[in-house]
């Protein structure tokens, strides 16, 4: 069966949600996956995007909105992640957007990686649950950012990783959380992948460029 995904975007009503996320998004999912809008505070303009796209969109696509908290998306990504349904978490901004073909790619890349997983705190047969058990960093590029494409090493640190290039088992005992400040993207990815024993192994880098942010 093909892998599903969630994707979370936050949002404060930019315009480029309308006529450049949703757009790109319409050409990628399918009626399993399902998209989030959760804005930081009500957003009327995105409420009024989400609307507009949902009556013709490839998958369910939700709107919510969290108390304001004005950091940096970090608060609505966590709700997000609470609220998620699909196999994988993914996370764009809402001025950024995917690339043609990134969706067909990433379900051929992940559609086999499998495992057997305790659902809370028992072993037994009765209690397992077959997940996805590895979390992919594909790569983004940007027309005007100077670093231009990254990663560039395989390494996760500062200025090396971002928002959108993450694909995370919707395992939420093996998710970490988005803090509440600018490198939030680099700490969720770096609490995330400490819950994996064999890093090494668990932790795929994939060199295909899957978004570009603007």
């Amino acid at each position: 069966m093909a892998p599903t995904f969630s994707i979370i975007i936050p949002t404060v009503g930019r315009p480029e949600l309308d006529r450049t996320l949703l757009s790109c998004l319409t050409a990628g999912l399918t009626s399993s996956d399902e998209v989030l809008v959760i804005g930081d505070g009500p957003q009327g303009a995105a409420e009024r995007m989400v609307r507009k796209w949902q009556p013709a969109f490839p998958a369910p696509l939700w709107h919510f909105f969290t108390e304001k908290a004005n950091d940096w998306g970090c608060t609505p990504r966590n709700v997000g992640i609470g609220r998620a349904s699909k196999d994988f978490l993914m996370f764009i901004d809402d001025d950024d957007e995917y690339v043609i073909g990134a969706f067909d790619m990433i379900r051929e890349v992940t559609r086999s990686s499998t495992v057997a997983l305790p659902i809370g705190l028992y072993w037994s047969p009765n209690h397992m649950k077959m997940v996805y058990n590895k979390v992919y960093v594909f790569r983004m590029m940007s027309h005007t950012r100077p670093w231009g494409e990254l990663w560039t090493h395989k390494n996760i640190e500062n200025g090396n990783v971002g928002t959108p290039m993450f694909c995370v088992p919707n395992y939420k005992a093996r998710l970490g959380l988005w803090t509440p400040r600018y490198t939030g993207d680099l700490d969720f990815i770096k609490s995330t992948v400490a819950l994996y024993p064999n890093q090494e192994k668990d932790i795929v880098w994939r060199p295909e460029i899957i978004a570009k942010v603007h």
